[in-house]
């Protein structure tokens, strides 16, 4: 089970991450793409290369969902330190919302903090390079989802206020299926998605969507803190199946 508010704020990172995950990987998704010469293969035989990719990464995302699920679960277990993740995720939140917008880039150091471990990881994702099956991108995506990223870790965040490992990993492989649109777009048609996610407009509008889900989680948590448990719905919300 999963409460309904957070599946809501994973749906919305995952739906409206095109702008920043274009950035990472539109790169590699696009070289994915073309991993054979696209003048000789047609779109239906490229498909499953992305499609490989993509859900490679969704399968990194769900173990550190988990992860960060059994850790969340733990912690509040000893410390009762819930509403102290809640407001950990929505300042995250706001702080992927001001990345998209473009008011401030803060984020990007938060993404430096995971750099040592994906110095280990890089040179493995550079021998299953270049890719030209799905197996290997596969491969390649399983790898490539442990890239320091500020949105995967405010989805971490946000999954790990579950408290509970399945939970989580659902959760955060729900994020990463709402991406996989953005990335097949990028992958395909990478120039033209990437001139309309750079839209000022559509990215404030994005912003603006994870702002208010950041108001709703931080009331969650810190104001559970500041008023006490005088309204439980609050931190209880209808549970999704």
């Amino acid at each position: 089970m999963i409460e309904t508010a957070i599946l809501t704020g994973l749906l919305t990172m995952g739906l409206t991450s095109g702008a920043h995950c274009i950035g990472m990987c539109g790169g590699i998704a696009a070289a994915l793409g073309f991993a054979v010469d696209p003048q000789r293969t047609s779109l239906a035989q490229r498909l499953p290369v992305l499609l490989g990719y993509n859900f490679g990464r969704v399968i990194s995302y769900s173990i550190a969902g988990a992860i960060v699920g059994w850790l969340g679960g733990v912690g509040n277990h000893y410390f009762d330190w819930m509403p102290i993740l809640r407001t950990i995720a929505a300042v995250l939140l706001v702080m992927m919302a001001f990345y998209l917008a473009g008011w401030w880039h803060g984020l990007v150091r938060l993404e430096k903090l995971g750099s040592s471990f994906w110095k280990l990881l890089q040179p493995l994702g550079r021998k299953l390079m270049p890719v030209k099956g799905p197996w290997g991108a596969l491969a390649l995506g399983m790898v490539w989802g442990w890239l320091p990223c500020g949105l995967v870790y405010s989805a971490l965040a946000l999954a790990a206020t579950t408290g509970n490992p399945a939970s989580s990993a659902l959760g955060m492989m729900i994020f990463g299926l709402c991406t996989i649109p953005a990335m097949l777009a990028g992958g395909i048609f990478s120039d033209q998605v990437r001139e309309i996610l750079q839209n000022k407009a559509l990215r404030s509008v994005f912003a603006l969507l994870l702002l208010g889900f950041a108001v709703w989680i931080f009331w969650t948590g810190a104001g559970h803190i500041l008023f006490g448990q005088h309204d439980d719905s609050l931190l209880h919300c209808e549970p999704w199946h």
